[in-house]
């Protein structure tokens, strides 16, 4: 009986050869279609999919005019937040784009392009992993900075980051965490 059918589907595979191309060509569309909108779906799941605290932190965005969206905001925009919604628990400026420069440790200069500045409760928003040190004693002040795995390898090699001194744009920070 199986074999009768293959005979029949090649039968009018070979009578109507236009007609197959296009449902073959349509099936094929309408397949990778499906597949590119799960790839696109499981991107855009997966920006937050780290962080334990997803679900609690979120983006101030204003509105510029009917369809310009700006994910900027002026200093205050926090605190007058925090004070008019209760649902407000705390909030943290940072810079809105990466940075690229050099950060420079005795000889050694590196350059990064995923340069952030923070506020020093960052780390309660974004909870990385620390190697060194640890997220409340990572940015206690404006003289302090926490450097990437890759980046405190790059510059101290095997050696301790911890307490060392680095110069980025011309000011000395002092090193107080590494996170992965």
């Amino acid at each position: 009986m199986i074999l009768n059918w293959i005979k029949i589907f090649i039968y009018h595979l070979k009578q109507n050869k236009l007609f197959s191309f296009l449902n073959v060509l349509g099936l094929s569309i309408g397949i990778a279609s499906v597949i590119f909108a799960i790839l696109y779906w499981n991107d855009e799941q997966s920006y937050d999919a780290w962080n334990p605290n997803k679900e609690n932190v979120f983006l101030v965005a204003n509105q510029m005019s009917e369809n310009t969206f700006w994910a900027s905001s002026s200093a205050p925009i926090g605190a007058a937040i925090k004070e008019k919604c209760s649902e407000v628990a705390s909030y943290c400026y940072l810079s809105g784009n990466y940075e690229s420069d050099l950060i420079r440790f005795k000889n050694k200069k590196v350059q990064s392009s995923k340069i952030v500045l923070a506020q020093k409760n960052f780390f309660e928003f974004f909870p990385f992993e620390f190697i060194e040190g640890n997220q409340k004693s990572a940015l206690p002040d404006e003289n302090s900075i926490s450097l990437s795995e890759d980046l405190a390898l790059q510059l101290f090699g095997k050696e301790t980051a911890l307490g060392k001194e680095v110069l980025f744009q011309n000011k000395k920070l002092i090193v107080r965490g590494v996170y992965k």
